[in-house]
């Protein structure tokens, strides 16, 4: 899904997304790295949740 997604974000013009995902989500985290995710800083929500930044070039 993510892949389709990342093909309709170029056929729009777009050269660079940001994709998050929960620190614990393991399975989105190897999608993202999968697809080109390069890591970014991490984002702590209020409540202690990590959510984990990536860059993927399109």
């Amino acid at each position: 899904m993510l892949s389709l997604s990342l093909e309709k974000a170029k056929e729009l013009g777009i050269k660079k997304a940001l994709v998050v995902c929960d620190e614990d989500n393991k399975g989105s985290y190897k999608t993202i790295i999968n697809n080109g995710g390069i890591p970014d800083s991490d984002f702590i929500e209020e409540e202690g949740n990590i959510i984990k930044r990536f860059w993927i070039e399109i």
